[in-house]
């Protein structure tokens, strides 16, 4: 389980820089309810991953600058994240 700290949850840059070190290398969107590795392309339906643990990082001078990253692991061993805010900002 991914435990962050106030120490390095300060900016999703420093988180991501975290993650990476720890072996969440991949990036993933989603596309039509699957989750789709961006280098590889490949597929997976909602049974094929698991959340293991979300981030939500709010604007100090804006909340309107609010992010949700989200860490995920697939069943065949991928570990990445997702950025749910830029997600929801290409569909509106």
């Amino acid at each position: 389980m991914i435990t962050m700290t106030k120490t390095y949850v300060r900016t999703m840059a420093l988180c991501l820089d975290k993650l990476i070190k720890e072996g969440y290398t991949e990036v993933f969107k989603f596309v039509d309810n699957l989750l789709i590795n961006i280098r590889s392309n490949k597929s997976y339906p909602p049974e094929r991953f698991k959340v293991v643990n979300f981030l939500r990082f709010v604007g100090v001078k804006d909340p309107k600058e609010s992010a949700t990253l989200y860490i995920l692991e697939t069943d065949d061993g991928l570990k990445g994240t997702f950025d749910g805010t830029l997600e929801s900002k290409l569909a509106s």
